[in-house]
């Protein structure tokens, strides 16, 4: 599964920004790789207003894509409701993928015009589930992660079958709009035996082990702290207390200098 091959930006002052982008990025990023039309390494469209003396263009350089796309916006976009904002995106993101198919016939069109209509369809609720890890000790079982993503927040949830069947369903996290937390903390599933499955992440914040016998989880915290820094900074729905002492936390497990780095960049 691919989430992060695909970003929107903008330099309009009145344009779509970065926040709240999260939402599209990761879907199309996911139905991309998902249709086969995951080409490049990552494909960036930066919607530009038309007052802006920035011309229109694609470049593609060493499996890179830079689109330029001019996209007038309200100026009050700000202003607008979640829903208003996102089928705004959508066709920003639609235009500028079609603009890359006039100069690569590999991007179907047909198949960008299918991907917009799923997202329409289903109301920006798009589901996105990972290829799965099977169980080596019972081969007709296998774990898949699921992530469910909404403006404000991803919701990240595991389930189990067995012969494609679901014997298991979990809810793991519910962390900001960024994809960076599945290598931060889902990335490495292994199974130990025919019921117990560990997941850890590359940032070795917190292991979760899954009991599929009973459906139940357990978290380990792995660092020496009360919990586990990046994984409280990047969580929703906790308070701005919280959120800072995660913060002074996660600056104290760094190395010196780059702490000191990242202070100075804060000031």
């Amino acid at each position: 599964m691919k989430i992060d091959i695909f970003r929107l930006i903008s330099i309009d002052h009145n344009g779509i920004g970065n926040r709240g982008n999260g939402l599209l990025n990761i879907i199309y990023s996911y139905l991309l790789w998902k249709n086969g039309l995951d080409y490049y390494k990552f494909v960036k469209i930066n919607q530009i207003g038309r007052e802006q003396q920035v011309k229109e263009f694609v470049e593609i350089q060493k499996g890179y894509v830079h689109i330029n796309l001019i996209h007038p916006t309200d100026k009050n976009f700000d202003l607008l409701d979640d829903d208003r904002k996102n089928k705004i995106r959508l066709e920003i993101i639609h235009d500028g993928l079609m603009r890359l198919a006039e100069v690569d016939s590999r991007f179907s069109i047909s198949k960008l015009n299918e991907i917009r209509k799923e997202v329409i369809e289903s109301n920006f609720r798009i589901t996105l589930e990972s290829k799965g890890k099977i169980n080596q000790f019972d081969k007709a079982v296998l774990v898949k992660l699921l992530i469910l993503p909404y403006t404000t927040y991803f919701d990240y949830h595991l389930i189990v079958q067995r012969n494609e069947m679901e014997i298991c369903r979990q809810f793991l996290y519910r962390g900001k709009p960024a994809p960076d937390i599945v290598s931060y903390f889902f990335s490495k599933p292994k199974w130990k035996n025919k019921n117990e499955l560990v997941i850890e992440g590359e940032e070795k914040q917190m292991r979760i082990r899954l009991d599929i016998s009973n459906c139940t989880l357990e978290f380990q915290n792995l660092t020496q702290y009360p919990n586990p820094p990046l994984w409280e900074m990047m969580k929703v729905g906790i308070s701005e207390q919280e959120n800072k002492s995660a913060y002074e936390d996660w600056l104290h497990s760094l190395p010196p200098a780059v702490a000191a780095i990242v202070r100075d960049s804060n000031n």
